[in-house]
């Protein structure tokens, strides 16, 4: 989708470029600096500018981290009721619904503009599929929480999920330190409730990097814009091409699970180099590229992708080997 394709069909039709870029900057100040959310839900503008802006990058963010579940996983959840939220516009679960090609989608949003945005956006580019807003969605669903556990917090999440009993929790929240904790703390609630962590945790036991005052866990994805949405990018000074993450996915059942690439350390001229997360500790990796027969797919390697590795050498907390990223 592109921003032309949805100007007609926002709340408020905005007079010219630089009323848009007015109202996305201020909201760029809510977000970063007052930390006033629950105020932009409330003005129409607002919401068209978040909507603008946000749910278009947002789309292109969920499209690209959701390429990187297990097909296992993807499997399990594309037969599942799609339960959002804190749903805003409906960006995640417009975004779902193309993908799976989902005839009924489920929201929950206090907003009444942001409920009417959403309302105006699938009825024109998703027609076939029902949504239901603000009613009880179905128990044994998918709930997936779009940037909302981080406004809301891991308790009231937890009455939530406690109370519709989904057969998947999905968290995509913003790539900071104070999302981490949050996350970690539905974690241990989740596995505690008998839900397994798909993706990207190993394993279910304790994460190593909990209680860390300076590192947490959390990928960066890279991706293209469409030349309309680049451009606004680059008048707002706003780049939105490589975007930082917690993207987590908790199922009832367990799943076969592997090794996940915490972060990409500068490559040097004889390797590359990865902290890889085992489920019980991180450890440094160096890929030797004498040993690789192709370098060209590790280039565009991220943090979050999952990874087998055959050890040579092992060293402790460094280790030496090379990778097979065709594990799918």
């Amino acid at each position: 989708m592109k921003l032309n394709e949805l100007s007609p069909h926002l709340l408020y039709q905005f007079s010219s470029e630089s009323e848009l870029h007015k109202e996305v900057q201020r909201l760029k100040l809510i977000f970063n600096d007052s930390r006033d959310v629950g105020s932009y839900v409330l003005d129409e503008k607002l919401v068209a500018a978040y909507t603008s802006f946000y749910f278009l990058t947002y789309l292109n963010k969920f499209n690209e981290l959701s390429s990187y579940l297990p097909n296992e996983v993807r499997t399990f959840l594309t037969g599942l009721s799609f339960i959002d939220m804190g749903a805003g516009p409906g960006t995640f679960g417009f975004a779902w619904a193309k993908a799976v090609h989902s005839d009924q989608i489920y929201q929950v949003e206090k907003s009444s503009l942001m409920r009417e945005q959403s309302k105006r956006i699938f009825r024109h580019f998703l027609p076939q599929c029902e949504l239901v807003q603000n009613l009880s969605p179905p128990k044994k669903g998918l709930m997936f929480f779009g940037n909302s556990l981080n406004e809301m917090g891991s308790i009231l999440a937890e009455k939530e999920i406690k109370k519709y009993e989904p057969q998947a929790v999905v968290l995509l929240e913003p790539g900071t330190k104070q999302s981490f904790k949050e996350v970690l703390l539905l974690r241990d609630k989740l596995i505690s409730m008998g839900y397994h962590c798909a993706y990207p945790c190993p394993c279910d036991e304790k994460c190593p990097m909990e209680g860390s005052l300076k590192e947490w866990c959390h990928q960066y994805i890279s991706f293209r814009f469409d030349d309309e949405l680049e451009a606004l990018c680059q008048q707002l000074k706003m780049d939105r091409k490589l975007q930082s993450a917690i993207f987590h996915v908790y199922l009832r059942s367990e799943l076969a699970r592997v090794p996940v690439i915490t972060r990409v350390k500068k490559e040097t001229k004889f390797s590359y180099e990865w902290e890889v997360c085992d489920g019980k500790k991180i450890c440094s990796w160096q890929i030797p590229k004498k040993d690789l027969k192709s370098k060209k797919a590790l280039k565009d390697i991220l943090a979050g992708q999952r990874v087998e590795l055959k050890l040579e050498k092992d060293f402790g907390n460094f280790k030496r080997g090379t990778p097979n990223l065709d594990i799918d």
